[in-house]
């Protein structure tokens, strides 16, 4: 298993950078090293992805993977069906407020750690629905598959 270089692309955008080059999207989906699978930060920009690769003929999951992270509502529509990371956003909301009202509490003290930003860890759950298979065989391009 080899991962590929990081894509970076905003919703709605026709173009992704790829290891540090701007390419069109299209080149990165359809191209002869496309991803078989790809992780977006959030679930909407998922579903963008997802809406994308429809209107380019790229098949979810059989061409391509999707996962998303934040367990929108959205996500669970039997149209959408993303594969998703919930996060528990009752233990995030309680962290928030009590690490808030030890603030407002001890507004005028230092921590010993010059009151750097830390790092809490939570637990989440992978939620497995339908934009998610085994990676496929690969033919040279989508359109191999279907003779054009």
């Amino acid at each position: 298993l080899v991962a590929s270089p990081p894509v970076r692309w905003t919703p709605g955008a026709e173009e992704a950078t790829l290891g540090g080059r701007r390419a069109p999207l299209t080149d990165v989906l359809m191209g002869p090293d496309r991803p078989t699978g790809i992780f977006v930060s959030n679930d909407l920009g998922a579903i963008a992805l997802q809406e994308f690769i429809d209107l380019h003929g790229l098949r979810v999951p059989e061409d391509v993977s999707l996962v998303g992270f934040d367990n929108v509502s959205l996500s669970g529509l039997a149209r959408i069906s993303l594969t998703t990371v919930a996060q528990p956003l009752d233990e995030l909301a309680r962290l928030g407020v009590e690490r808030l009202v030890h603030r407002i509490q001890h507004g005028g003290e230092r921590r010993a750690d010059g009151d750097r930003p830390r790092a809490t860890t939570v637990p989440v759950q992978l939620v497995v629905r339908g934009s998610t298979a085994p990676p496929p065989n690969r033919d040279p391009t989508p359109a191999a598959r279907s003779g054009g």
